[in-house]
């Protein structure tokens, strides 16, 4: 009796890990594009809150006002004649421009002498609220009346 072999049908070892690695590198690709621009929201929001409080320390230590100013792009730090602050911390403009796709909304104000948020003339009453959004996402950051803590919660 002769003996009949089947014929085996799959995929092989190396098909399968080529396969594996194609969907991994679209995965790679894909991830970023998928998400959207609400991954970059808590960044921003933890980069808005660091450099509020980095203003405020800047404005106590060098005994003046500084205000926190919001522009078409993102945000700057600029003294009493509007001039933007350099940074001595980087050695650069004080200015942040935000990620595309990003926006934030809020008042401008200032940081008197002693790190307390003002209107320019008086302390706030009020926080101060600021917001970055992306879509229909947002995180806020807000700065206390009176004592200028900054949290972003």
């Amino acid at each position: 009796m002769p003996y009949h072999q089947k014929k085996i049908t799959g995929f092989t070892l190396i098909e399968m890990v080529m396969v594996m690695v194609i969907i991994g590198i679209m995965a790679a690709y894909a991830a970023p594009r998928w998400l959207g621009d609400e991954q970059l929201l808590d960044p921003q929001q933890r980069l808005l809150a660091r450099d509020l409080r980095h203003a405020q320390s800047m404005a106590m230590t060098q005994g003046r006002s500084v205000n926190f100013e919001i522009i078409s792009a993102g945000y700057q730090i600029t003294d009493a004649s509007l001039t933007v602050i350099i940074d001595p911390a980087r050695g650069e403009a004080f200015q942040v421009n935000l990620e595309p796709g990003l926006s934030i909304a809020g008042s401008n104000f200032s940081f008197d002498s002693l790190g307390r948020p003002t209107d320019g003339s008086s302390l706030l009453s009020a926080p101060q609220v600021q917001t970055v959004s992306s879509g229909g996402s947002s995180a806020t950051v807000t700065v206390a009346p009176v004592s200028g803590f900054v949290s972003a919660p």
